[in-house]
């Protein structure tokens, strides 16, 4: 006699079986997740980014007006006046360098 199929209990190796198995979904939950906090990590990025672009527009749009605003004075107005006379003392006491220069006969 013979067992129909459904009542079949053997596995079915040879058959078409439809779905994933478990390792395939823990594999594709594992890249997915991957994905997700490379994709988090960028938008942090792009937040501070745009934190820092905001500053600068702002500080932009300050200095803008200043500028502005010294512009339309006469020059002799009090405001443009030297009041601190203590910093207009000789370039050449900065010691620190913000470059090497290098002899070009050492370069050639």
């Amino acid at each position: 006699m013979k067992v129909p199929r459904r009542l079949d209990r053997t596995p079915s190796y040879g058959r078409d079986d439809k779905g994933f198995t478990l390792v395939e979904v823990l594999i594709g939950i594992s890249i997915l997740t991957i994905g997700l906090l490379a994709l988090a990590s960028m938008q942090v990025s792009a937040i501070r980014g745009n934190s820092i672009s905001d500053k600068t527009t702002t500080a932009l749009a300050l200095a803008e007006g200043k500028m502005e605003e010294l512009l339309l004075k006469d020059y002799d107005d009090a405001d443009l006046k030297d009041s601190n006379p203590f910093n207009n003392s000789d370039l050449s006491s900065i010691t620190r360098v913000d470059h090497e220069e290098k002899d070009v006969s050492e370069t050639g």
